[in-house]
This record gives C-alpha cells, structure tokens and sequence, in this order.
C-alpha cells in the first residue's frame, strides 16, 4: 500500500492550535492492514513525512490540542517536549486520502 503525503492546517474557534498531533486510522473499507498515518502540529501546520503518512482512502482524523504553555513547575523531566494544557477535548473528523491538492484545512469547532 502506497503512503499519501499530507500538510495542512488545524485550527480551534478561528484560531491555530499551539500545539497538538493528528492521526489517520484507516476505516474498515480500505481494510484493517492499513497503516496508521500521523503528524505533529505546530502553530496550526502539520505536515506527514513519508514513512507516517497514511494510505488513499478514508480515514477518521483523531486531533489533540494544546495551548504551547510551559509546565507549570520545574519538574517537567521528560526527553519529550511538553505540549501545554489541552484547549479542547480530542476531535475525531472524518477525510479523504488524498485530499485536493495535497491539503487539508479542519476547524475544531468549539463547544
């Protein structure tokens, strides 16, 4: 199965979201052998390298949100970086691979 490349943006109520992931679970018509896509986003862009991008078809979108702040304490001990405070519970949206030119534009919509 031949990954899609795919960049695009996300945004929260109009605005980009800081920080967050997006991950692409192929749907049961293009089978459950599919890989799983994903990419990080920041300041609202997200762009799949070749190796996580997602196959042609359709998938459910799963986004996480978060809003770039800096832990709270200096604790944060972690080879990760750390993400902020979610500004939205996760959002799951359904897309098309590939989408017209490449692109994908979701709006979160806020509660």
């Amino acid at each position: 199965m031949d990954r899609e490349p795919v960049e695009g943006t996300v945004t929260f109520d109009g605005q980009p979201v800081p920080r967050g992931s997006i991950w692409f679970e192929p749907d049961a018509s293009i089978g459950t052998d599919a890989p799983t896509g994903f990419s990080a986003i920041r300041d609202g862009r997200f762009v799949t390298e070749p190796e996580e991008s997602p196959v042609a078809g359709p998938h459910p979108a799963r986004i996480s949100g978060f809003d770039g702040s800096p832990p709270d304490d200096d604790e944060w001990d972690s080879p990760m970086e750390y993400p902020g405070n979610p500004i939205f519970d996760e959002y799951t949206v359904d897309v098309v691979i590939p989408p017209p030119d490449g692109q994908l534009q979701i709006d979160v919509p806020a509660p």
